[in-house]
C-alpha cells in the first residue's frame, strides 16, 4: 500500500480517500506533518517542506520509479566521440546572423 494523506481531527487520523484494510487492522506510521492549519506557506515552501522531511525509503523508492522511466543509453557510434555526440556540429553553411535568428525563436 502506498502513502496515505489523513487529517488529524479531534485526537483521530482521518484518511482524505477510501482506504482498503480490515475493520480494526492495526498499522503503523511515520508522521510527516504537509501543512499546518492556516498556514501561510507557500505551495513551494510545502513542497521543499515535504523535500527536506523524505525517509531514506522515500528517496529510494523515487530513484527505483526514476530508473523504470529511464530509456537505456543509445550506444556511441563507431568513429565518433562522446564529445562529438554530446556538442553537436552546425552544418556549416548558415550565416551567423542566421544562425542568431534560430536561437532568438528559440528563446
Amino acid at each position: 500500500m502506498g502513502t496515505i494523506h489523513a487529517i488529524y481531527e479531534d485526537g483521530v487520523f482521518k484518511p482524505k480517500e477510501p482506504v482498503s484494510l480490515p475493520e480494526s487492522c492495526e498499522v503503523e506510521f511515520e508522521l510527516r506533518v504537509i501543512a499546518a492549519p492556516n498556514a501561510t506557506a507557500t505551495r513551494l515552501e510545502q513542497e521543499l517542506a515535504w523535500l527536506a522531511n523524505r525517509t531514506d525509503a522515500d528517496k529510494e523508492a523515487a530513484r527505483v520509479r526514476l530508473s523504470a522511466l529511464t530509456p537505456p543509453p543509445a550506444p556511441i557510434p563507431e568513429g565518433k566521440t562522446l564529445s562529438d555526440m554530446v556538442e553537436g556540429k552546425w552544418p556549416g553553411d548558415e550565416t551567423d546572423e542566421q544562425v542568431r535568428a534560430a536561437l532568438e525563436r528559440l528563446s
